[in-house]
Parts: structure tokens; C-alpha cells; sequence
């Protein structure tokens, strides 16, 4: 152990961070996902929390397609043809 932390301070969450997103940044290498970060952290003397979020490369194309599915069905429920999303409008 290189140092010891006692009490938990701004400079001891900073450091903290770019620790704890290190270490992320090597699970997301070798698991091959699209993002693994670190959120907010919350502190008080004794202790923190935070949010680990993770994300697999999937997911970018799996939310264009929810949305574009989404939107079709949204369409169909109101009567209003599926083309009318992949059209562009221009004002003037």
C-alpha cells in the first residue's frame, strides 16, 4: 500500500477518480466495450459513492433501430404514414 487515505477530501476524490478510471479503462479494453466510465462521486469524510456506467458496442445500433421501430409503430397507432420520419422539412 502506497498511501492511506483517512479521510476522504476533494484532493483524495480527485485522485480517486483518475484511479478508479484507470482501472476501468483496462476492464473496458478487455472486455471490448463501447464505454465503461465512472460518474458522479458523492463523498462525505468516510466514504463515497459513484456510478459505474458500462455500455456494449451493440448498443448504438440497437438504439437507432428501437427508435426507428418505435417511431414506425408510433406512426401506424396515429394514422400517419411510417416515410413521413425519413423525410427531410425545409423552412422558407
Amino acid at each position: 500500500m502506497d498511501t492511506q487515505i483517512k479521510k476522504f477530501g476533494r484532493q483524495e476524490i480527485a485522485v480517486m477518480r483518475l484511479e478508479i478510471q484507470s482501472a476501468l479503462d483496462g476492464i473496458k479494453n478487455k472486455f471490448g466495450l463501447m464505454d465503461l466510465s465512472i460518474g458522479t462521486i458523492t463523498f462525505r469524510e468516510f466514504y463515497f459513492t459513484c456510478r459505474i456506467t458500462a455500455t456494449v458496442p451493440e448498443y448504438k445500433v440497437f438504439s437507432e433501430t428501437y427508435a426507428e421501430e418505435e417511431a414506425k409503430f408510433f406512426a401506424i397507432q396515429h394514422g400517419i404514414s411510417p416515410d413521413v420520419f425519413q423525410k427531410k422539412f425545409v423552412e422558407g
